[in-house]
């Protein structure tokens, strides 16, 4: 079931929700009749399905790739390509990286090269919660890929600048200094 696909699916169900909505607001002339938990229910279900296309289509970007990757208790994707041998960060602790970050298509949104390298005290909430997950595991000097789903990522809206909504994020991070606090 492709990202379309999801989309009729909602569509459909908030249509059949709005019917309903209407037939009970006709019938007893009160919106406070909406069977809630119903809406709830389809809401839910939708959201599994598009968290299940998304599980599919992240295994095979992977497969694609040919990695092999180990995942953070959260459910963010990671490969170490060169380990470093330097401090493993620890809350508090600044962390500067070089990165690129692309999007499931391989599209590039943004790269140190262009934007500069990115520095970061973990614990302060300053990126998106998956990828602040994913440094504790990178000592300095590493060298890794991670993919990071949308939930745990920019969600709902995107960064509003180059990241659309509800996009999966693949990171290329080269882990350039720990700065111990």
């Amino acid at each position: 079931m492709n990202f379309s696909r999801i989309l009729i699916l909602l569509f459909i169900i908030f249509s059949f929700q709005s019917c309903e909505c209407n037939r009970k607001n006709k019938d007893n002339s009160s919106i406070d009749n909406i069977d809630v938990r119903q809406y709830e229910e389809s809401l839910l279900e939708a959201n599994k399905l598009y968290l299940e296309q998304e599980h599919r289509d992240i295994s095979a970007y992977i497969h694609r790739k040919g990695w092999q990757m180990d995942t953070t208790p959260r459910g963010v994707y990671y490969m170490i390509y060169y380990r470093g041998d330097g401090y493993i960060p620890e809350r508090g602790d600044i962390v500067r990286f070089a990165f690129k970050t692309m999007l499931i298509n391989d599209q590039v949104c943004y790269d140190s090269e262009i934007d500069g390298p990115k520095e970061v005290e973990l614990g302060k909430a300053d990126i998106e919660s998956g990828l602040e997950e994913v440094l504790y595991y990178l000592p300095e000097g590493t060298k890794a890929y991670v993919i990071i789903p949308s939930h745990l990522a920019f969600g709902w809206l995107g960064d509003v600048e180059r990241i659309p909504s509800r996009a999966v994020l693949i990171y290329d991070l080269h882990i350039l200094k720990v700065i111990k606090i």
